[in-house]
C-alpha cells in the first residue's frame, strides 16, 4: 500500500497509511507573524509551526473514520521536515482514531453552530427591533 514515511531532523517519526485509506495528509503548517510588515491579530501573538499527520477511511462495510498518526506536533525555526511516498505491506498503526460522520450530519452540526453564534452575537450587531 501507499504511505507517508515521515521524518524530523532525520529521525523516522513514523510510516502512515492503512489498507482502506483514501486520504493521506502530512502537513506543515506555520502560523503568526511570520514577516516583518505582518499585523498580529493581538499583541502577544507568537510563531506556531505544526505537523499534522493524518488520513481518512473509505470503507465499504462500515462508518468511516479520521486517523492520526501522532498528536500535532511542534516544530521548531529550522527543524527539517521530510516527507517520502512509499510502498510498503506494514505501515504503522495510527494512535487516534474518530468518526468522521456522514455529510449531512456534518452540515447539520455546522448549521447548529452558526446559529449559536448568530444567536449570542445578535444583540451586539443587529439594532434592537423596534
Amino acid at each position: 500500500m501507499i504511505a507517508l514515511r515521515i521524518s524530523i531532523n532525520g529521525e523516522i517519526l513514523c510510516t502512515a497509511g492503512a489498507e482502506d485509506l483514501s486520504v493521506l495528509t502530512g502537513i506543515v503548517g506555520l502560523g503568526g507573524p511570520l514577516g516583518p510588515k505582518t499585523t498580529p491579530q493581538r499583541p502577544d501573538e507568537s510563531l506556531a509551526f505544526r505537523l499534522h499527520i493524518g488520513g481518512l477511511t473509505s470503507r465499504e462495510s462500515s462508518d468511516d473514520v479520521h486517523l492520526r498518526w501522532k498528536p500535532d506536533l511542534r516544530l521548531s525555526l529550522n527543524d527539517r521536515v521530510e516527507i517520502q511516498i512509499i510502498e510498503t505491506p506494514t505501515p504503522d498503526q495510527p494512535e487516534e482514531e474518530s468518526p468522521a460522520g456522514r455529510p449531512e450530519t456534518r452540515e447539520r452540526e455546522r448549521f447548529l453552530n452558526a446559529k449559536e453564534t448568530y444567536l449570542r452575537l445578535k444583540s451586539k450587531f443587529e439594532p434592537p427591533s423596534s
